[in-house]
């Protein structure tokens, strides 16, 4: 259950006496001595509230709050008091339309978790409201205005989507093979996420200090200006903070003055807003993932930590990527070389199992990979169990000290050939042969 902010002797105060020195002799309501005594008392009752809440009175639905609703309004503010609730709350009006109406009928309405594009700050913003609508009696007995009491909710349900996205992010990335492929579709699920224009996952070559960018995503499939490109082209201040590990976050490149002089870089990527998350490794700046919007926009403090989360979760999938893919050309090299031995060479586990056979091996004792690899060896080869060569690998198996045999072998063609084997201890309690 979310709790009421904490009161004081002293809460309350500020908006009572706002409300006792406002001019409402220009606003619909008229002065307050010719208010009715429902408003009158509607008034009282939300300034003694603990809980944020506002009311609309009368045809115009006059706009009245108390001092814990301050915070939900931002730079709002300033001109709530005595507003229309039309003009005040416009971008989400619409959206409000129904509910309004709803408790103006006399029927209360209740939302939990609400999502609104509101603009508080300047600039559109996601946030999250659960809310209570009651219609407010006029002295007359009728419906004259409504009563909201109103808990804002944004970081619970961000911290609830970003811990679920996480987990979509993790079971996305695991099975991917390619760094080109982590890189897509982590951009790809963090755009969608966070509604945003573009997402730039960029890599400094640290011998020109240049960024370079392997995939990108975009709403629109727009491509960048450049595939390359250096932090100071968008401006010294950009580069000095991304430089010093710190975030960018940008609400509007047409107005920050860390952007002025550099609107030439900005307008020919269609970047209205931009947050940039480091990633500096050893010290150093290693990468950058950005995230931009082809319009203004306020990025919150859960935004910031929900790019910097799938920064760090891509970077981690990219290393690993290319670790393992090193790691399979490593192999495929050395069974390159392994299988172009002019010896036959054959690997055992503790077990006696065939771990590996080369070319040469398997020409010898002419059978294929899939006959002998991860079978028994005294299976495979039952007659060399009390031969001379089979003699020597148990003992070299037991006493762990390398040893040779030479012995004939005869194929089912007829065909009798002299052999010398050697067999060497492994590390792992196998042993190797040539």
């Amino acid at each position: 259950m979310v709790q009421p902010p904490h009161t004081g002797p002293g809460d309350g105060v500020a908006m009572r006496m706002r409300i006792r020195r406002h001019d409402w002799s220009q606003t619909p309501l008229g002065p307050q001595e010719a208010w009715p005594g429902a408003l009158r008392t509607a008034v009282d009752m939300m300034l003694h509230s603990a809980f944020p809440m506002f009311m609309a009175w009368g045809p115009d639905l006059v706009f009245l709050y108390n001092d814990a609703y301050v915070p939900l309004l931002g730079q709002k503010h300033g001109r709530a008091l005595g507003a229309r609730f039309a003009d005040l709350w416009a971008e989400v009006w619409n959206e409000m339309v129904p509910l309004i109406d709803r408790a103006l009928s006399g029927k209360p309405v209740y939302f939990e978790d609400m999502p609104m594009t509101v603009e508080r700050r300047g600039y559109p913003e996601r946030a999250h409201f659960t809310f209570s609508h009651a219609p407010l009696i006029g002295d007359d007995g009728q419906v004259a205005g409504l009563f909201c009491t109103v808990m804002e909710t944004t970081r619970r349900v961000a911290a609830e989507r970003r811990a679920a996205f996480e987990l979509t992010v993790s079971d996305a990335l695991r099975p991917l093979a390619s760094s080109e492929e982590v890189i897509a579709i982590a951009s790809a699920l963090l755009g969608g996420e966070l509604h945003a224009g573009r997402v730039v996952y960029a890599e400094m070559n640290g011998a020109n200090e240049r960024f370079s960018v392997p995939r990108w995503w975009a709403r629109d499939g727009r491509a960048l200006s450049q595939p390359s490109f250096s932090l100071d082209e968008f401006g010294p201040a950009v580069g000095s903070a991304l430089r010093a590990g710190d975030v960018v976050r940008i609400h509007d490149t047409a107005h920050d003055v860390r952007t002025m002089g550099y609107r030439s870089a900005y307008i020919a990527d269609r970047i209205a807003s931009l947050l940039i998350v480091p990633l500096v490794k050893s010290g150093h700046l290693r990468a950058c993932l950005g995230i931009d919007c082809p319009e203004p926009r306020y990025w919150s403090e859960d935004d910031i930590q929900l790019a910097r989360d799938v920064a760090e979760r891509t970077w981690s999938a990219v290393e690993t990527a290319r670790a393992q893919a090193e790691l399979r050309a490593e192999r495929d090299r050395s069974r390159n070389i392994f299988d172009t031995i002019a010896e036959g060479f054959a690997l055992f586990d503790a077990d006696w199992t065939i771990i590996e056979m080369n070319a040469e091996g398997l020409r010898l004792c002419r059978a294929t990979a899939q006959e002998v690899i991860g079978r028994n060896h005294w299976e495979v080869f039952p007659h060399t169990v009390d031969m001379d060569s089979g003699r020597m690998y148990r003992e070299v198996m037991q006493t762990r000290v390398a040893s040779g045999a030479i012995y004939a072998h005869t194929y089912p063609d007829g065909q009798r050939i002299w052999t010398e084997v050697r067999a060497y201890p492994m590390p792992d309690g196998g042993i190797a042969s040539f």
